[in-house]
């Protein structure tokens, strides 16, 4: 081989070593930035994240049974007690005067079922308000009913549509559903349908233990702390209202019983009738400063709320012959420049005497609201 050769086969040797010295490796491309015009492959570690799947909806019970404690969360809690067909129904411990229902015709019979029905709210519901019980016969008719409520602890019954059930307060339901005698001993089905606002439930004819079984939704209750930025009451101080009254808080208490404070022979005196029920008694010494006569029912209005929650009413009368007995407000005149004693009574549950809560008597005096926290 000549040197010319040899010279030019070094020199292709050197020039390729040079070219492959520049070669870049692609093996781990994966935190690297493509060049211009260059692909690059994601890593299974980069990619975006897989959404969450949606909750399903809550399923509620669409049947029950008795015993059972049906709770749609906050408005009302619902048991039925007893179900029966009969011709007649009375309350169960009757007064000597007192409502019943029969029916008026032979080829008839009630269906007559029993519900404790508890308010969960805030506020006073209307007793008729609160369930609905449809009868379905043979799984094709239908029978709609009508709703009684005791009172006087079972001693009579009451229309529901005029009979409120206050917060955390029981009331004991009737439904009469009227239908054909022939349904009674026919043996085909006879199902009841309740009716809870939105809810229907059907009983399935069963009994179980007692259980509470949740129906909807939980809506949380509306808050009732205004009455802090209320102006105190204070106890056997006066408050005076230029051209209305001046009115001293002479008493606030739970009481069982309220007798006059100078009781003597024969008087009028207020009671519970329900062992879990406590009247909070709220006593005003209330002189009209008014130019003309005051109506004693008219002269304030008062109410309790409890854990800042749940709101309650009651009635009031006035102190009568020196304290000895009490006679109604709504017959009777303050005159002007003349003093009454006025009491006020609101029934609540025992619990709010007991339980841990906040209790505020709230007293509107001519448009104002005035505070005095019982506990």
């Amino acid at each position: 081989m000549n040197r010319k050769m040899l010279l030019l086969m070094l020199a292709v040797m050197l020039l390729t070593a040079a070219c492959s010295g520049n070669v870049k490796d692609k093996s781990n491309t994966g935190s690297e930035a493509a060049a211009p015009g260059e692909s690059t492959q994601t890593n299974a570690t980069d990619a975006a994240p897989t959404a969450s799947p949606t909750p399903e909806p809550v399923k509620y019970a669409e049947e029950f049974n008795k015993g059972q404690i049906l709770v749609y969360p906050n408005y009302l809690e619902v048991e039925l007690l007893s179900t029966e067909t009969t011709t007649r129904v009375d309350p169960p411990n009757p007064s000597s005067l007192y409502t019943y229902y029969e029916v008026k015709e032979p080829d008839k019979i009630y269906y007559h079922s029993v519900f404790r029905v508890k308010n969960l709210g805030g506020s006073v519901i209307a007793a008729d308000e609160t369930i609905n019980v449809k009868i379905t016969y043979d799984g094709k008719y239908d029978y709609n009913g009508f709703g009684t409520i005791e009172e006087d602890g079972g001693g009579d019954f009451s229309y529901t549509n005029i009979t409120g059930i206050d917060p955390l307060t029981d009331g004991i339901i009737h439904y009469i559903n009227e239908m054909p005698l022939e349904a009674k001993d026919s043996g085909k089905e006879i199902k009841l349908t309740l009716q809870i606002k939105d809810k229907q439930l059907t009983w399935n004819g069963g009994t179980s233990e007692s259980e509470t079984v949740i129906i909807a939704d939980e809506t949380p209750l509306s808050s009732k702390e205004e009455w802090k930025e209320y102006p105190q009451l204070e106890k056997d101080t006066a408050l005076a209202k230029e051209d209305f009254a001046e009115l001293t808080l002479t008493g606030a208490s739970f009481d069982k019983k309220v007798a006059p404070p100078k009781a003597s022979g024969f008087y009028t005196y207020y009671e519970v009738k329900s062992n879990n029920k406590v009247y909070a008694h709220v006593s005003i010494a209330f002189k009209n400063l008014m130019t003309i006569g005051k109506s004693a029912n008219e002269a304030l209005s008062v109410k309790l709320i409890y854990d800042n929650k749940y709101e309650y009413s009651g009635f009031s009368f006035v102190e009568d012959d020196g304290g000895k007995d009490f006679t109604y407000s709504n017959i009777t005149t303050i005159d002007p420049l003349t003093s009454k004693n006025l009491h006020y009574l609101v029934e609540v549950p025992s619990e709010v005497q007991d339980g841990s809560g906040e209790v505020a008597i709230i007293v509107n005096v001519n448009g104002e609201n005035y505070k005095h926290q019982l506990k």
